[in-house]
């Protein structure tokens, strides 16, 4: 009977020793600063180290098994949790992703810039890059504010894991400003950007939809023999990277011949991407059609409307409006899914009415425009009635 309670006795002891040792073992960690966790894309879970450093290519880090440091690739990172994040980020952090509180966020995230003691390496990338997306999802955005927030995101950490989307954010924004020269800037820098062994630094549809920014920004500023250079430069990219950019790389030709007035060309070259496009579908396996009915459509969309374009700008444009008009109602009937260009064959439809002297399926082309696309680009360029 003794033997058992002293067993027992000792068993208790041990598991008292035990508890003891991984609290101290806690302690010395957390007073090393042992105490982030990195979780990688695998599941794996690298914890109880602490994180020296954090950029597009790489995660820092040293832990207690190591004095060197030691890295991990970012593109391997599913996410890191600092142990310094001070209570405004979080509250932060939650207001953003409720989606309704955008200026509250704002303001949370800008008390945490000021928080002491935390490694801005991190947390500066982090409140700079969501305070920027917040002024973009308020009601109406604050371009102006969002864009001199990526601009210093890019300037006092120019290696920041933010960086391929805050600069293709950041020249997205210039070029709805109109200030297409900055655009293009940015849009080259993102398309020429290099990693430490020379290759491109970003995944290879980040420099395509560079290079295609560059295009859209070279046509806006009247560079349309560049543009064309360019998009040559750019077509094997597209073909690379699947049908949908192949297609918009075919449409993007259609739309810079009509910007030069080469209206004939612009025929040509819409006829064979419509023609391409229903060879395409004809010709797709079944299983396949759900997820390459999309770009197809969008190709169709586009080419029928360019294809009117090109017949109202002729030369001879009073005999084409009804070719013209007969080209905006393939997408008006039938290509509702693309509401841009669906707003856009709705306005041009209605002009194409007024000019054969049909006034009333002019208005309710435009009707029906203002009721499904009141905020659009095309809702207000809606002529005045007659």
């Amino acid at each position: 009977m003794r033997r058992k309670e002293l067993r027992m006795r000792i068993r208790i002891l041990l598991a008292a020793c035990a508890a003891i040792s991984a609290i101290l073992a806690c302690r010395t960690a957390s007073a090393a600063g042992y105490t982030d966790m990195i979780k990688l894309k695998s599941g794996k879970l690298i914890s109880r180290c602490r994180v020296e450093g954090e950029d597009i290519d790489k995660v820092t880090y040293r832990d207690e098994t190591s004095t060197q440091a030691k890295t991990v690739p970012q593109k391997e990172v599913d996410y890191v949790t600092f142990s310094d994040a001070p209570r405004e980020l979080r509250n932060a952090r939650r207001k953003f992703a409720a989606g309704n509180s955008y200026v509250e966020a704002i303001r949370d995230y800008q008390e945490a810039l000021k928080a002491r003691n935390v490694r801005m390496f991190w947390l500066g990338p982090e409140c700079l890059y969501h305070i920027a997306e917040s002024y973009l999802r308020l009601v109406p955005p604050r371009l102006k504010l969002a864009a001199e927030t990526l601009s210093k995101l890019n300037k006092d950490y120019p290696n920041n894991k933010y960086m391929a989307k805050a600069q293709t954010t950041l020249a997205d924004l210039y070029f709805k400003r109109s200030e297409f020269d900055k655009a293009l800037e940015e849009f080259e820098r993102i398309e020429s950007a290099t990693g430490a062994d020379g290759e491109p630094r970003y995944e290879p549809v980040v420099h395509y939809n560079a290079a295609m920014g560059c295009v859209r920004c070279l046509v806006s500023l009247k560079r349309r023999d560049k543009a064309l250079l360019k998009l040559k430069s750019v077509e094997i990219k597209a073909r690379e990277l699947g049908p949908s950019k192949d297609y918009e790389v075919k449409v993007q030709y259609v739309l810079i011949h009509i910007g030069n007035g080469e209206f004939e060309k612009a025929k040509k070259a819409a006829t064979a991407v419509i023609r391409k496009a229903k060879y395409d579908y004809k010709n797709m396996p079944r299983s396949e059609r759900a997820k390459g009915l999309r770009p197809l459509r969008s190709a169709l969309a586009q080419c029928f409307n360019a294809l009117g374009d090109a017949y109202m700008g002729a030369a001879n444009a009073k005999d084409n409006y009804m070719e013209a008009l007969v080209n905006y109602l393939y997408v008006v009937t039938l290509f509702d899914d693309s509401p841009e260009e669906h707003a856009k064959a709705l306005l041009k439809a209605g002009l194409c009415y007024r000019q054969i002297k049909n006034e009333l399926k002019a208005q309710l082309m435009w009707k029906e425009l203002k009721q499904r696309y009141p905020g659009s680009a095309a809702a207000r360029q809606i002529p005045r009635p007659k």
